[in-house]
């Protein structure tokens, strides 16, 4: 048992979920940044064009272009990174260095006075976000259980679509640098919190600290006995090819090298091999289909439709809205999809 379940401090042997819960309240916080993020370019970019921007812009279809792709820019770096932070800092440490960039880039925009910062924050942004990106569906498979894994992390799914759905709704009234104060407290909060969740029992046990793993395990289980995962831990590490040394270093993992036999097995299983294809074909429509654009342009694009909507009449229902959009958009003199 590791040490705080000696003193007793995870008596429950049928366990708890409680640790569970927190990690993903904790990352849910991280996860509705990176919404933050995504979303954040669209209204902006609708209050840079207007005569009374604070931050004025002197050519607006080069600069404009230019900040709807920095996100992407520093989102293209951070893969490489994370391949070299994950296996040697650790899951966790990995994940609360990927919001430092973030506090950075909203501390430049809040007090930005010129394009080029804005550009500049954005990059920094993207580099974040690309890290939290690569790290987080790692720390989570290792973290949590079985019985819970499907559901927490679609939890977390849900806050990033969240964050999204926030700066939509509420970035055009806060304006740049009220929105940049909002969003940089959220992720320093997601900083505070996170520093005191646990760290992927695999890395500790990869790293050697068989002890540390365990008490890991035994407070995100809330039970002292988790010898049959603990076990599962090493078998997996095992087969990943990952170096598996023992609290005084002597036991090791023998295996062919890892990186090798996890490539290989990558393209020769023909489960992981179908995974992959499935996935990549979802990233390249994804992006190929226009959906960073759309997102970086909606207020752009629905104000140049003429299909702005107006809420300003608290006497009538949802229903006169829903008929009234739709005779608007669907008239002969509308821009939008005549019928």
């Amino acid at each position: 048992m590791g040490k705080d379940a000696e003193r007793g401090k995870y008596a429950s042997p049928e366990g708890s979920r409680t640790w569970e819960y927190l990690v993903t309240f904790s990352c849910g916080i991280g996860l509705s940044c990176i919404g933050n993020l995504q979303g954040w370019s669209s209204p902006t970019i609708t209050e840079l064009k207007s005569p009374n921007s604070r931050i004025q812009i002197t050519n607006p279809a080069s600069q404009l272009s230019w900040l709807a792709a920095a996100l992407s820019t520093g989102h293209m770096a951070a893969p490489i990174f994370s391949l070299l932070l994950i296996d040697r800092i650790g899951r966790k440490s990995s994940f609360l260095l990927s919001a430092a960039p973030l506090v950075l880039s909203w501390a430049l925009i809040v007090g930005a006075e010129h394009i080029n910062v804005l550009i500049a924050a954005r990059v920094l942004a993207g580099f974040s976000m690309g890290l939290m990106m690569c790290v987080y569906p790692v720390y989570f498979g290792e973290i949590f259980s079985t019985e819970l894994r499907g559901f927490l992390m679609c939890i977390t799914v849900a806050a990033y679509n969240f964050g999204v759905l926030a700066m939509f709704a509420v970035a055009p009234y806060l304006g740049i640098r009220t929105t940049g104060i909002i969003c940089m407290t959220i992720a320093v909060t997601f900083l505070i919190t996170f520093w005191f969740m646990p760290e992927s029992p695999y890395f500790l046990m990869m790293v050697g600290k068989t002890d540390q793993a365990e008490s890991a395990l035994e407070k995100l289980r809330g039970k002292t006995d988790v010898s049959d995962e603990l076990e599962l831990v090493k078998a997996t590490l095992r087969e990943k090819g990952k170096s598996l040394l023992g609290s005084n270093g002597a036991e090791k993992n023998e295996m062919e090298s890892g990186m090798l036999n996890t490539l290989k097995r990558l393209f020769t299983i023909r489960g992981n091999l179908k995974a992959l294809i499935i996935t990549m074909l979802i990233a390249m429509l994804s992006h190929c289909c226009g959906f960073g654009s759309l997102m970086a342009y909606c207020h752009v694009i629905f104000t140049d439709m003429n299909a702005a909507f107006s809420w300003r009449r608290p006497d009538v229902g949802p229903s006169y809205w829903a008929q009234a959009c739709w005779q608007d958009f669907y008239s002969p003199s509308s821009p939008g999809i005549s019928s």
